[in-house]
């Protein structure tokens, strides 16, 4: 909706002009506004919008941090600056320039400033995302320190003067901070109100964090764990790290050992949770006894091998999500692909997903068009790439057939993203192309 659509909205509607509607109802219209553009625009207009439309406008604000523009934060950071209070979820970026010398103590400078100057108690989301990104386009919303690594006394400020917050991240820091957090006066309060925590597990300091961040959340709804010890110091085996058939690894064993032992603990009524480079071939003895599955909404799960093993467990009658909304999915299959086998499965019993994600890797065949229409009640998005090699080969695509009847069963689709026949672009299109369109 653009700035003279607003404007124009009651034009139609005799006697009714737009600067005569109450201010609730002019919040409501301007809600619809999307483009930062247009919000500016209508900033623009009058006292009243301007009021109006900042709340929408710095609700969620980026900044490109450690380059040229940390010079316009004064201005932004400014008293008289009646967006700030409206601040609720705040990502940072490490700007993108030829110099990047000092980069990094340049940027922990800007973020010292601005959470100096950020009115208390008014973030809900504070995130340091990695830009560029050169992965799928679903995958940016992940949030990844970029600098290794991150400022524990910044991060001692932020929970100081942001204590409402609903997302928490616990990812590598320069120096251990668990034992000076714990005697804080405000420790307790920073995760009252808390529903998702993101852990970004590389070393076992980090494991220790993720351990406290999570008994001291209630409330948890969310939970995002991408382990990386890749870069460990000192290495840790990965036999040692991820589960096995006689115990729990150590990424399990750490964040959740206060849950031990699973087989007796009162499992997580969680919402949402994703998962990257987590093996979960024993999963049933680990993350089927600690997450109650029925209660999950949002499931994504990102190169973790043995994600079969979870989904053949999760087809059970008592662990089978009860309205599954989303499933993402990506990673190599075997040989057998046991995991094209199990996705199939699990999406002929689940019921109720709007969003589809799948990008798999070493398969012989798309999932099932049978499987897919059996969701065609809700499926709004729908994502599905596979190839038979590693992601350099070309992809697989779906029978015409097949293609033909997912068009026409799912009626609710709205976007769709798959593979379509090799045609050319100079000469005439292919007949298997034509049948696609």
């Amino acid at each position: 909706m653009s700035t003279s659509t607003v404007l124009s909205a009651t034009a139609e509607l005799p006697g009714m002009r737009f600067s005569n509607l109450s201010v609730d109802v002019k919040t409501l219209i301007v809600g619809h506004v999307l483009r930062p553009t247009d919000m500016v625009n209508l900033c623009l207009t009058n006292k009243q919008l301007h009021e109006i439309t900042v709340r929408q406008l710095y609700r969620i604000v980026s900044l490109d941090l450690g380059g040229p523009t940390d010079t316009k934060l004064s201005a932004f950071l400014n008293p008289k600056n009646i967006g700030l209070p409206h601040i609720r979820k705040i990502r940072l970026y490490l700007a993108n320039v030829m110099d990047r010398c000092n980069q990094q103590q340049q940027a922990h400078f800007a973020i010292r400033m601005l959470l100096e100057f950020l009115p208390e108690n008014v973030l809900e989301e504070f995130r340091c995302d990695t830009i560029p990104y050169d992965g799928p386009a679903y995958l940016t919303d992940i949030s990844w320190c970029p600098w290794a690594p991150f400022s524990a006394d910044n991060l001692l400020l932020l929970y100081k003067k942001q204590r409402r917050m609903k997302w928490l991240e616990a990812m590598t820091l320069d120096k251990e901070i668990l034992s000076t957090l714990e005697k804080q006066p405000y420790y307790t309060e920073v995760f009252q109100n808390t529903r998702k925590l993101a852990f970004y597990p590389e070393n076992r300091e980090t494991l220790d964090l993720c351990h406290a961040f999570l008994i001291k959340t209630p409330k948890v709804e969310d939970i995002i764990i991408h382990a990386n010890f890749e870069y460990a110091s000192p290495p840790i085996p990965e036999r040692e790290l991820q589960d096995s058939s006689t115990a729990p690894g150590l990424i399990t064993s750490s964040i959740f050992s206060h849950m031990q032992p699973f087989s007796k603990c009162t499992p997580l009524a969680l919402r949402d949770l994703r998962l990257h480079k987590i093996n979960l071939r024993y999963s049933s003895d680990t993350y089927c006894k600690i997450v109650n599955f029925s209660t999950v909404k949002i499931l994504r799960f990102f190169h973790c091998p043995g994600v079969d093993a979870l989904l053949a467990e999760l087809s059970k009658s008592t662990k089978l999500p009860e309205k599954l909304e989303c499933l993402e999915l990506q990673g190599k299959d075997n040989a057998e692909n046991d995991i094209l086998s199990a996705l199939d499965g699990f999406l002929c019993l689940v019921s109720g997903v709007k969003d589809l994600v799948i990008d798999l890797e070493n398969v012989k065949a798309l999932p099932s068009a049978a499987c897919i229409t059996r969701h065609a009640k809700t499926l709004e998005t729908m994502n599905v790439h596979a190839s038979s090699g590693d992601s350099d080969e070309e992809e697989l695509v779906f029978d015409v057939v097949d293609f033909a009847l997912i068009c026409k069963d799912c009626t609710r689709l709205e976007q769709m993203s798959v593979a379509f026949p090799v045609t050319s672009l100079i000469r005439t299109t292919s007949d298997p192309f034509m049948a696609f369109m």
